[in-house]
């Protein structure tokens, strides 16, 4: 009988501090996209609820009334999910600072170091990365 075993390696990948860069880059500009979009819709629905005549939502006359109605809900709705899009934009604002000071304590460096060849010492460079924790 033959057995044949096959190994599996798997690739370990490793963060380096330019990943944490490129990754806190893109949370803060999807941050700021949130936080300007959110500031636009309250403006939009402020401005949509300072031109709605607020009298006119208590009764129905074919259509007047409807129409401020629609305002008045549409005011409403994008001054909420206005908010929503601004403390959205928190998290994100937090995880970007994380990332970067995680990219800070990252580098990368070639240490020199001797080694005996052929009778010889010889210098060479060994790529090393470096890790500093900061608590």
């Amino acid at each position: 009988m033959i057995c044949r075993l096959q190994g599996l390696a798997q690739q370990t990948i490793i963060a380096t501090g330019e990943d944490y860069l490129k990754k806190g880059r893109k949370l803060e500009t999807t941050a700021w996209v949130l936080v300007g979009s959110g500031v636009t819709m309250i403006t939009a629905g402020t401005i949509l609820a300072l031109n709605t005549e607020w009298g006119d939502l208590d009764y129905d006359d074919a259509y007047h009334g409807r129409q401020e109605t629609m305002k008045a809900t549409g005011s409403v709705v994008l001054i909420g999910a206005g908010v929503i899009a601004s403390i959205g934009s928190i998290p994100l604002f937090v995880m970007s600072a994380k990332n970067k000071r995680k990219a800070a304590s990252f580098s990368f460096s070639n240490q020199q170091y001797q080694h005996l060849s052929q009778g010889k010492i010889s210098k060479a460079s060994l790529p090393g990365i470096t890790f500093r924790l900061s608590l």
